[in-house]
């Protein structure tokens, strides 16, 4: 029986090639980001917290998501990291959904009927910076 034996390099050509010679971009470095969201004074558990760079069109997949907890409480994390956000200006959305439905938020009903979820005109606007960020009370009416 015949055995075929590769060298290191001959292998390491192998895998490179079949990667395409693409390379993976750095990670950006994140910061915590934390706040409360409140709704006529009481914490709004579950409610959906929407940050985009601002600037970036409002179809852009540079969206970053978070949920409150039962104290109205959250914490950003991204698709980069689950740490934080990258430094800059973020528009910030709210919706507060009568049902959290994960897979399929569009169909979710907001009990602030979008008063804080327009796209084109975010309800708020954050500056994350390159330290712990908390940012102060959402108080929604």
């Amino acid at each position: 029986m015949r055995v075929a034996r590769l060298t290191v390099p001959l292998a390491l050509a192998l895998v490179t090639a079949g990667c395409g010679g693409k390379t993976v971009p750095p990670r950006e470095t994140a910061y915590p980001v934390s706040g409360v969201v409140r709704v006529k004074g009481a914490p709004a558990f579950e409610a959906r917290l929407t940050a985009v760079p601002v600037g970036a069109p409002p179809d852009t997949d540079r969206q970053f998501e978070t949920l409150t907890n039962e104290k109205g409480e959250y914490r950003f994390g991204s698709n980069i990291t689950p740490d934080g956000l990258p430094p800059g200006q973020y528009g910030v959305r709210i919706t507060w959904p009568d049902v959290v439905r994960p897979t399929d938020p569009e169909h979710e009903i907001d009990r602030l009927r979008g008063r804080y979820n327009d796209p084109k005109k975010p309800a708020f606007t954050i500056e994350v910076k390159e330290t712990t960020n908390t940012i102060p009370p959402f108080d929604l009416k």
